[in-house]
């Protein structure tokens, strides 16, 4: 390995950039909390107990989705239990009146009382469900509870609806953000990398008042604001992390600049000549190649034990009594824009061409990732948003 590989690329330093990671994602909470059951309150629990005709009576088409919701959601599941997941659907109170009209319901039905029609029960599935749109969207969008789901060929079924694609927030984002973007290692589990965000954002202001600068004082402060509870941005320990932020820390990690607007990332890491075909190893007629990250759902890239075991212990994590805590798994790939397009030379030195850019682009980079030209990371996936779990190997 050439010394001029950043310590992602090379093999010693990668062992202890990554056992460090992946010791704290075996590692045991320190402070785990013990779980706020709300049984009585789980409608979902008791609307599986009725009949779906009593649950469609009640509350209409939210009522049968809800019902056939039920039959397919692992009820013992934690965000469950605790109401977090069921909170989406309703305010304050809202469970123990759905579990009271349901009631209702049954009797009406069961003695023929025609005064709770269904005018009488619209509005007041309007006054417990008060967003109905985002209630019955939440309902549709399954991709945002996998988790949930008890079945796990439900989970692999639904995860396998994800595609590749393109990190599409860089444009816009990458010359503001890129100076303040360290490496994709200070989002680890249990880092404190939000708590040290506010501590030196709140300095700043402090200082920023000491000499009367109040528009920079205030400017810092809407970041604080904006950050918020660094609690917000943990998940048992896993910590969040935009994708645009994690995509620039690796372009960081693989020792990429920013010129120009673009992040180029440098030839010198690619050992064999994809743009040309060279039969000089690492004769590349260019000093970089454009950036260009790629979001891969897991069941995209290749076998990998190491990965595939990982994911399993996430998928009956000890901490949330041996249920799974992601919707989805994903790598985000360090890769460059392939000058051609469609088309490159692989390590054998045979051209290659493709149907589409997005065709050409999954082969070459799964290639990379192969030859160890690049490491990407793998991310877990909540309610559409991304923890860092650790690097790929």
């Amino acid at each position: 390995m050439k010394k001029n590989k950043p310590a992602l690329l090379q093999p010693e330093e990668f062992e202890k950039i990554q056992s460090e990671v992946l010791e704290k994602v075996f590692r045991v909470s320190p402070q785990q909390k013990k779980l706020d059951i709300v049984e009585d309150n789980n409608f979902l629990k008791h609307i599986l107990s009725c009949d779906k005709e009593i649950c469609s009576f009640a509350f209409g088409s939210i009522g049968e989705r809800l019902h056939n919701l039920a039959q397919n959601l692992d009820l013992d599941h934690p965000e469950v239990q605790t109401g977090e997941f069921l909170s989406s659907f309703t305010h304050e109170n809202g469970c123990e009146k759905i579990i009271q009209f349901i009631k209702l319901c049954d009797l009406a039905i069961q003695n023929n009382l025609t005064v709770l029609d269904k005018s009488f029960t619209k509005s007041v599935t309007k006054s417990i469900f008060p967003n109905v749109k985002f209630s019955m969207n939440l309902l549709r969008n399954r991709q945002q509870f996998v988790r949930l789901f008890a079945d796990a060929s439900t989970r692999a079924r639904l995860r396998k609806l994800k595609e590749v694609r393109e990190v599409t927030t860089m444009a816009h984002r990458v010359v503001s953000a890129w100076e303040s973007v360290g490496g994709l290692k200070s989002y680890e589990r249990f880092g404190n990398f939000y708590e040290d965000q506010i501590k030196e954002s709140q300095k700043r202001a402090d200082l920023f008042k000491e000499y009367g600068m109040s528009g920079l004082r205030i400017e810092t402060q809407k970041i604080i604001k904006e950050i918020g509870s660094a609690k917000e941005y943990k998940y048992y320990g896993f910590q969040r992390v935009s994708m645009t932020v994690a995509a620039l820390a690796l372009a960081r990690m693989h020792d990429s600049t920013l010129r120009n607007d673009f992040i180029q990332i440098p030839a010198s890491l690619f050992d064999f000549d994809f743009e040309h075909g060279s039969l000089e190893p690492a004769n590349h007629h260019r000093n970089w190649y454009e950036y260009h990250p790629m979001i891969f759902p897991v069941h995209k890239m290749e076998n990998n034990d190491k990965m595939e075991e990982i994911v399993s212990y996430l998928e009956s994590f000890p901490e949330a009594n041996g249920k799974p805590i992601f919707d989805h798994y994903v790598a985000l790939v360090p890769g460059v824009y392939l000058p051609a397009g469609v088309a490159y030379y692989d390590t054998s030195r045979n051209y290659r061409e493709f149907d589409s850019e997005i065709s050409a682009h999954i082969a070459f980079n799964l290639l990379l990732i192969k030859k160890k030209c690049i490491v990407p990371a793998l991310l877990g996936e909540k309610d559409g948003k991304f923890y860092f779990i650790c690097f790929w190997e």
